[in-house]
């Protein structure tokens, strides 16, 4: 946990320092400093950003480069295991503020988000894990689906219960780190992770559930499917 720490920290200032030569180059273009996501399935709600952090630090850094992105539109939410599509190269330098629209997120997430870029924490509970997943896949911020995977490193926190439910989202949101961590469990305790207070493996999807099957590490004798 100390060793993720130090290097959540290191990428933090790294990236801070790209923030700022964009603060900078945002100045000279005379361009807005803000970014504005609007949040179409959380009742329209929008939520603003400064735009150099969230150019350095989210998106994979496709909006660094002082670029127009007024027109940005976030991708579509991907596929279950699809690995999130990168959003379009920004193109001209645009003064306006930049609207990016963020599908299948809450407001509540989106702000957690924006903390975790700004700050590198973020306080991960049982309530709120699956919503930074998900605003960790739609706005490319992998950090933030290395917290989640944190959080459910702690002792006692992936129980074979609950490995289920964990691992369909993991999948859904290509958190690679989360997933590979649920299907460890499923290979130790194959009956308890079958049989948990969530519905199993039945809640799983397809091809999740034929993965889970074929894995050579898998520790069962007999199933019945």
């Amino acid at each position: 946990a100390t060793s993720q720490a130090q290097g959540e920290a290191m990428k933090l200032s790294e990236d801070m320092r790209k923030a700022r030569r964009e603060e900078l180059d945002l100045v000279a273009a005379e361009a807005s400093q803000q970014i504005c996501f609007k949040l179409p399935d959380a009742d329209n709600a929008t939520v603003y950003a400064l735009r150099a952090i969230i150019a350095a630090r989210a998106f994979k850094g496709k909006l660094l480069g002082c670029k127009g992105a007024s027109a940005l539109t976030a991708p579509p939410a991907p596929e279950d295991g699809a690995a999130p599509t990168d959003p379009p190269a920004p193109a001209e330098v645009d003064k306006s503020t930049p609207e990016v629209e963020l599908k299948e997120v809450t407001e509540a997430a989106v702000q957690l988000a924006i903390d975790w870029a700004y700050t590198g924490q973020v306080e991960v509970a049982d309530g709120n894990w699956k919503e930074l997943l998900a605003a960790s896949s739609q706005m490319g911020l992998e950090g933030l689906a290395e917290a989640v995977d944190g959080y459910f490193g702690e002792v006692g926190r992936l129980t074979p219960g609950k490995v289920a439910d964990v691992l369909a989202a993991a999948h859904k949101h290509s958190a690679a780190a989360l997933k590979a961590r649920c299907l460890a469990v499923v290979d130790s305790d194959w009956a308890g992770a079958s049989c948990p207070e969530g519905g199993g493996f039945a809640s799983l999807p397809r091809d999740v559930l034929q993965e889970v099957l074929g894995r050579d590490t898998l520790r069962v004798g007999e199933l019945a499917v």
